[in-house]
């Protein structure tokens, strides 16, 4: 190659590399001269609500046994004219055990009908049930049954020679302490309100007192039973021939601490009973 030929070329070569640079700079000035700011959103779109369908079939009904619709007589199971839920209700099952609890207590307010709580237990052996109703606590030889706004747990009338009694049961797990206010309206050292646990009879009390005298005392810790009875001699009366049981609490005895488990003093008018029976002042 001459050397006319040599220059030609390196001048051709570095002439184009050149023209290449000049266009990827002015297109590199192009593309950042396009990129301008971002414009503002536009509006939303407007959103159609479509036709609603159709209703959906009713589904089967619990009572409807046999999935006709049609509500026949044999599947109206409580007879009660109406074919509902309560046709729907399976044989009641079998009781189960008695829970075990820390703590319980009423007052007897707010019952239905003078109604016990459902947890009272009526007898079936003796001659009255036991009702709650709102009578004055202040009791005298004068008194009648006076409906205040107190409530309070009393027994039903009984003749010479009965008696009426009324149970809870309860299972603690450890010794409860069990604790009641008590107003008697008796004949006294003849008529008695007793308390019984377990079928032992703790005490006793007849007489008239003008005010509730509360009573404690314990009971082992498993399953317990806890009665209130009534019971009269052959003859005579005094008073309006009753006892009133008020706010009842049994409690785990570790949670009450320190208590005072004696019988209180009684005024002239009044004797408690001793566990074996005898009648003492």
């Amino acid at each position: 190659m001459g050397c006319f030929e040599f220059y030609c070329e390196k001048q051709f070569t570095m002439k184009t590399t050149k023209i290449i640079f000049i266009g990827c700079l002015a297109l590199g000035t192009l593309l950042v001269s396009c990129s301008g700011d971002d414009g503002e959103k536009g509006p939303p779109g407007e959103s159609i609500k479509g036709d609603p369908g159709d209703p959906g079939a009713d589904g089967l009904s619990c009572w409807d046994t046999n999935k006709d619709g049609i509500k026949d007589n044999s599947e109206d199971i409580n007879q009660d004219g109406s074919w509902d839920a309560l046709d729907c209700q399976g044989e009641q099952g079998p009781q189960g055990d008695q829970g075990i609890f820390e703590f319980y207590f009423t007052d007897f307010e707010g019952l239905p009908d003078s109604n016990p709580p459902s947890e009272f237990v009526q007898s079936d052996v003796d001659n009255a049930d036991w009702l709650v109703t709102q009578l004055d606590l202040i009791l005298n030889s004068n008194a009648s049954l006076d409906y205040v706004t107190n409530s309070a747990l009393i027994n039903n009338y009984i003749a010479d020679n009965q008696f009426t009694e009324i149970s809870i049961a309860f299972t603690s797990s450890s010794t409860s302490l069990v604790e009641f206010d008590i107003s008697p309206s008796t004949e006294d050292s003849y008529d008695y309100g007793l308390w019984l646990l377990n079928g032992e009879v703790v005490q006793g009390i007849s007489g008239i007192l003008e005010e509730p005298i509360t009573i404690r005392f314990t009971a082992p810790a498993g399953d317990n039973v806890l009665t209130f009875r009534y019971e009269k001699d052959d003859s005579l009366d005094d008073g309006l021939d009753l006892i009133v049981i008020d706010n009842l609490m049994i409690n785990n005895v570790s949670n009450v601490g320190k208590v005072n488990l004696n019988l209180p003093e009684l005024p002239e008018g009044a004797s408690y009973y001793t566990e074996k029976g005898a009648k003492t002042k």
